[in-house]
């Protein structure tokens, strides 16, 4: 296409742009034998452009309109097909559309966005110094329920022992008792020795001693027996409290 600067001579020249790259690059253009060669190249930064307005034959880029003042040309691209003006002319209207969207804020609202993230940081730290002592807070609640589990822990152990050495205490007296028994069973199933010389007369002095040491000694069995029954459940009744105060100090821990 046909390329004209303001106050020079039109040429031919090629040229392209990117859509995400604001610059228009022209490289002058001749025939050489047919063949087509390129010399010179020039670029054009569209971010000082303004507006682009086009008509039947050509493509105006204008620059900004100063203070009061109307927008200059920047530069002509003429071009013998009506479409390709249309679609040149939309396209570089999309372009410094795109290029005005991505302008650098002013100062004063660079200013006002930088007080924001300011105070937001601000917020952030006061969050995080809040977690971090609710998390020290609990770390230490943590480390006394521990303490207060091993020492219930310890506790129970203990009664476990107390508990297990007592049962033993109740077995070896149920034992006993068993065995007291026993003997006292046997004691009255025992025949008594046959007296010959006397069997149906008075017992002598010597067989009334017998049979009084005999009652006296049925009598100490019988009291050594109630006197285990009677420990042996004072102990039972003094493990099964035990065992409901070690649970119930487990229960509160």
């Amino acid at each position: 296409m046909v390329v004209a600067f303001p106050q020079e001579d039109a040429k031919v020249c090629q040229v392209s742009f990117r859509r995400n790259v604001p610059l228009l690059i022209l490289q002058h253009a001749s025939l050489d034998g047919g063949r087509m060669r390129l010399g010179e190249r020039k670029t054009l930064d569209l971010r000082k452009a303004g507006s682009v307005c086009a008509d039947s034959e050509k493509v105006s880029i204008l620059s900004p309109g100063s203070a009061g003042g109307a927008p200059h040309l920047i530069l002509e691209l003429h071009m013998d097909d009506n479409a390709e003006i249309q679609t040149w002319a939309q396209a570089l209207r999309t372009a410094l559309e795109t290029n005005a969207k991505a302008k650098p804020a002013s100062p004063a609202s660079a200013s006002g966005e930088c007080e924001a993230l300011k105070a937001k940081s601000a917020k952030l730290q006061q969050r995080i110094a809040s977690l971090e002592t609710l998390s020290e807070r609990r770390d230490k609640q943590m480390k006394r329920l521990l303490k207060r589990l091993d020492g219930a822990m310890q506790m129970l152990e203990a009664l476990e022992d107390m508990c297990g050495q007592q049962r033993k205490v109740i077995q070896a007296q149920q034992q006993a008792i068993v065995a007291l028994k026993e003997e006292g069973v046997d004691t009255e199933t025992a025949p008594g020795p046959a007296n010959p010389a006397s069997p149906a007369g008075p017992s002598s002095p010597e067989r009334e001693e017998e049979e009084e040491e005999e009652g006296e000694d049925g009598d100490v069995s019988e009291e050594k027996l109630m006197a285990l029954l009677a420990q042996a459940d004072q102990m039972e009744r003094a493990l099964k409290q035990m065992e409901a105060l070690g649970i119930t100090f487990w229960m509160t821990r």
